[in-house]
C-alpha cells in the first residue's frame, strides 16, 4: 500500500510534530514528586494538563521486558529485570523499529523497544480504576503507542487507569522457522503482549488500577492481536472485557504463511548461502535491524494472497509460549474469550482509507474489479485462478459494482466488506454461537467531520477536500478506517473543540461507552438514558439482521446497514451442487478442496 506523503504534507508533520513536544513540556506540573515503586524498581513520572485543563500523572517509557536484540531477536520476551536507580518514566521512549508508512524510504524506531506507558488522574483513589489497555493499529507493519498518536487526553475526563503498549511488528516480530530447536516459532510481537499484561497485572495497584478490571482493545491490526489473545490459553484471566475495533483475528490480512519467507528475507538481504534454517537465523542475527526492514519490503510476492510479508501465523511446533496453533476460526469455538463481555464494529466506509493508493493505481484496481475475484476470501476459494474462485467473485461484482463499469467508489466499498464487515460477520456468527451467555455489543461509526482528524487522515489523500475521483468529498458518504481514533485519542493533529459543538459531543459519547463498558461491561449506564444498546444475544427469533449502534450525530440503535450484502458473503461457502461451467480437469482438485 502507499501511503507516501507530499513534501509539503511532510514539512507540516514535522512542524506539528515539534509544536506538539513543545507544548507537552510546556503542560508539564513541577508542583510534586511523582515517583511511585513497581516490582522491579521505582519510576518517577511527571504531571501534566490535557488539552482541555485536566491535570493528570503520566509515566511513560516504562520497561516490561528486556531489549529484544543480540539472540533475543525474533524470540519470546523476557521479563524486564530489576534496578536499583530510579527510573526516569518522563518522556515517551522510541517506537518500534519500522518503516515510516508516510515516508517509505525512512526507517526509524529501535529494536529496544518494549516499553508501556500509563496515564491516570489519580494515583492514590479511594476505590481501585478500571484498567483500559490499548494496542496500536498498523497493519503489524508500523504504529506506535505514544502520545503523539495515542494522547490520554479525552480518556482523563473519566475515573480510569490507560495504558498503551508497544509491541514488535514486521519481520522482527514474526519472522517464523520450522526448526524447533532455533526457539523461533513466531508470534513474538502477539508474545510481547501477553508478556505486557502480566507485567500490568503484577503493578496495576501501583497506579490505582484494579487488575481484576481489565479491559483490552484495540483498532485495526490491533483489534486482530486482541482477538487472537482472547483465542490464546496463554493469555486467560489477563483482562476481563475487549473492543475490536475495525479489526478481527479472522481476517484473511490477519494471517500469513510467513514460515516460507526466512529464507527469502536473507537472500534479499545479502546471504548466499543454502536453504538451512540454521545458517539463515546466524546471518540475520548479524545483520543490523535497518538491513532486516530494507530486506523485508521486497519478500511479498505479486501473486501472494496476503498482505503482508511477516505477521502472525500458525506456529510449525508447540512451545510454552504458543500463541497460535491452528486457524483463528477452528479456535473460536472453544475460546476462553468466550466468557467476557465484547464491544466489536468498524466504520461506515472503511476503504476510503486507501483512496491515495487507489489513486495512484487506478487502472490496476479497476481491472481486478472487473471480476471480483481477488476479494473472495481465502476459505471460500483456495485458488484465485480457479472456477468456483471467478463463480464468487462474480456474485461479489453483482452487489458492489453500481454500474456498468467499476469505480473507485464501488472498490471503497468491496474493501470494506471484505476486510473488515465480513470478518465482523464471522465474529458475530461464532460469538452468538459459542458464547450465548455472554454481551455482544455492535456499533458502526458514522461520525464524519474534517475539524477533529488524528494523523492517520494524512495518508489517504493528498488533500481531503480533493476531487480528483469523487467530486469533491460530499459525493464520498462514509467514514473511513482509523477516523473514530480522533474521538479517543488526542494527537498532535488534535485542536481542543468547542464544548457545544457536534465535535465535542461525539468525543465525549464515545469516552462515555468505552469506559462505562470498561467499568461494569455494560457500555450502557443512566446517565445516558437515550443510549439503548442492547446485545446481539437479544435478537428476536424472527430477525435475520444484527442490530447495530449507529453513532452519528446522535445515537439509533438500528439494523446494521450492510446486512443484505452480508448475507451474500456468508453465501460464498456454501457448497457448489454442480461444477461450474467451462471447469478444467486441473481445477477439479483444488475446487473439491475449497468447497469443504
Amino acid at each position: 500500500m502507499d501511503y507516501e506523503l507530499s513534501e509539503q504534507q511532510k514539512l507540516h508533520l514535522k512542524i506539528r510534530t515539534l509544536e506538539f513536544r513543545i507544548d507537552q513540556l510546556q503542560k508539564r506540573l513541577n508542583d510534586e514528586d511523582v515517583s511511585i515503586k513497581v516490582h522491579t524498581g521505582k519510576i518517577r513520572g511527571s504531571k501534566r494538563l490535557t488539552i482541555y485543563r485536566k491535570a493528570y500523572y503520566s509515566f511513560e517509557r516504562i520497561p516490561y521486558a528486556l531489549p529484544p536484540v543480540g539472540e533475543l531477536r525474533f524470540r519470546a520476551p523476557k521479563p524486564i529485570t530489576a534496578w536499583k536507580h530510579v527510573r526516569d518514566c518522563t518522556w515517551h521512549g522510541p517506537k518500534a523499529m519500522q518503516r515510516n508508512p508516510m515516508d517509505p524510504m525512512t526507517i526509524e524506531g529501535s529494536e529496544d523497544c518494549l516499553f508501556l506507558n500509563v496515564y491516570t488522574n489519580n494515583i492514590k483513589p479511594i476505590k481501585l480504576r478500571p484498567i483500559m489497555f490499548w494496542v496500536h493499529g498498523g497493519g503489524f507493519q508500523f504504529g506506535e503507542a505514544n502520545c503523539e498518536q495515542y494522547g490520554p487526553d479525552y480518556f482523563m475526563m473519566k475515573d480510569v487507569v490507560l495504558i498503551t503498549v508497544q509491541y514488535r511488528m514486521g519481520a522482527l516480530g514474526f519472522l517464523s522457522l520450522n526448526d524447533p530447536g532455533l526457539h523461533t516459532p513466531g508470534n513474538a510481537g502477539l508474545k510481547d503482549l501477553i508478556l505486557a499484561l502480566k507485567w500490568v497485572k503484577r503493578n496495576a495497584t501501583s497506579f490505582g488500577g484494579n487488575p481484576e478490571c481489565m479491559t483490552v482493545f484495540g483498532e485495526s491490526a490491533g483489534a486482530a492481536a486482541v482477538h487472537y489473545l482472547m483465542l490464546c490459553e496463554h493469555a486467560r484471566g489477563l483482562f476481563h472485557r475487549a473492543i475490536l475495533q475495525s479489526g478481527t483475528a479472522v481476517s484473511d490480512w490477519a494471517i500469513t504463511d510467513c514460515t516460507k519467507r526466512a529464507y527469502d528475507l536473507a537472500k534479499n538481504a545479502g546471504y548466499e548461502g543454502e536453504y538451512k534454517e540454521r545458517h539463515i537465523l546466524k546471518y540475520l542475527l548479524k545483520l543490523p535491524a535497518d538491513e532486516i526492514l530494507k530486506a523485508e519490503a521486497k519478500c511479498l510476492q505479486r501473486n501472494d494472497r496476503e498482505l503482508f510479508g511477516f505477521a502472525p501465523c500458525i506456529e510449525p511446533y508447540f512451545t510454552a509460549h504458543t500463541v497460535i496453533c491452528k486457524p483463528a476460526e477452528e479456535l473460536m469455538a472453544h475460546a476462553w474469550g468466550n466468557s467476557i463481555p465484547l464491544i466489536l464494529g468498524a466504520n461506515s466506509l472503511e476503504g476510503l482509507f486507501f483512496k491515495r493508493t487507489a489513486l495512484k493505481n487506478k487502472d490496476a484496481i479497476l481491472q481486478l474489479l472487473e471480476t471480483c475475484a481477488q476479494y473472495v476470501p481465502k476459505a471460500a476459494a483456495v485458488r484465485r485462478e480457479s472456477p468456483e474462485c471467478l463463480d464468487k467473485g462474480l456474485k461479489l461484482r453483482k452487489i458492489h459494482i453500481k454500474g456498468q463499469r467499476p469505480t473507485l467508489d464501488d472498490f471503497y466499498e468491496i474493501i470494506t466488506f471484505a476486510y473488515y464487515w465480513h470478518p465482523i460477520q464471522k465474529v458475530i456468527e461464532a460469538r452468538l454461537k459459542y458464547a450465548r451467555k455472554t454481551p455482544t455489543f455492535l456499533y458502526r461509526f458514522d461520525f464524519r467531520s474534517d475539524k477533529l482528524i488524528n494523523p492517520f487522515r494524512l495518508m489517504r489523500s493528498p488533500d481531503w477536500d480533493d476531487a480528483e475521483e469523487s467530486g469533491g468529498k460530499g459525493d464520498v458518504k462514509g467514514v473511513a478506517h482509523t477516523d473514530e481514533l480522533a474521538f479517543l485519542f488526542s494527537s498532535i493533529l488534535a485542536e481542543p473543540m468547542d464544548r457545544q459543538s457536534r465535535e465535542y459531543t461525539c468525543l465525549k459519547r464515545m469516552i462515555s461507552m468505552w469506559t462505562q463498558f470498561a467499568e461494569a461491561g455494560n457500555p450502557n449506564s443512566a446517565k445516558t438514558p437515550d443510549n439503548k444498546w442492547r446485545s446481539l444475544h437479544h435478537r428476536h427469533n424472527n430477525e435475520e439482521a444484527y442490530k447495530c449502534l449507529n453513532i452519528d450525530d446522535s445515537l439509533t440503535f438500528i439494523d446494521l446497514p450492510e446486512m443484505e450484502k452480508l448475507k451474500v458473503w456468508k453465501g460464498l461457502y456454501e457448497m457448489h451442487r454442480t461444477m461450474p461451467e467451462r471447469a478444467r480437469a486441473i481445477d477439479v482438485i483444488a475446487f473439491a478442496q475449497s468447497s469443504l
